[in-house]
């Protein structure tokens, strides 16, 4: 994706890109001309995903992941919308935030415990996650394989 390429979500709305906000492992995200969203593409191998088995799957963990019960005080951009023929979606722009990726390197994160058979998550997530075992237990898995389950 180029730079002022515009963009169109599931709803038909159309986002020009303005800036790349970052690129990773799981793809790049760029800042809109609206600066109240942000758009995340998944790349696989380095390229945009497009046949439609694939983005159907993708819509459907999108979807999954916008119904879990995220905290409001957890900081993490949750998606509004998928985009139309690529695997994406449009987000609340949100200044400030870290990525996850760099949370997730500080040692404290990583030290999840198995102790007697028994996996332990380690206080940093209890403490980010409060009474939410749920999504403790599902940072800790990502912590660990860089992956979500949905």
């Amino acid at each position: 994706m180029e730079l002022e390429e515009k963009i169109v979500d599931s709803e038909g709305n159309i986002h020009k890109i303005v800036e790349i906000l970052g690129k990773g492992g799981q793809g790049i995200v760029y800042r809109c001309l609206d600066k109240d969203v942000a758009i995340k593409v998944v790349l696989r191998d380095g390229d945009f995903v497009k046949d439609k088995e694939s983005l159907k799957q993708y819509e459907k963990s999108v979807l999954n992941l916008s119904f879990k019960p995220i905290e409001s005080h957890f900081p993490m951009s949750i998606p509004l919308v998928t985009l139309r023929g690529k695997q994406g979606y449009v987000m609340k722009m949100a200044e400030g935030y870290e990525p996850l990726k760099t949370f997730l390197k500080k040692p404290s994160i990583l030290e999840n415990e198995e102790k007697d058979g028994i996996f332990r998550i380690n206080n940093a997530i209890q403490e980010l996650c409060k009474d939410n075992h749920h999504m403790a237990l599902s940072l800790s898995y990502y912590s660990q394989t860089q992956g979500l389950r949905s």
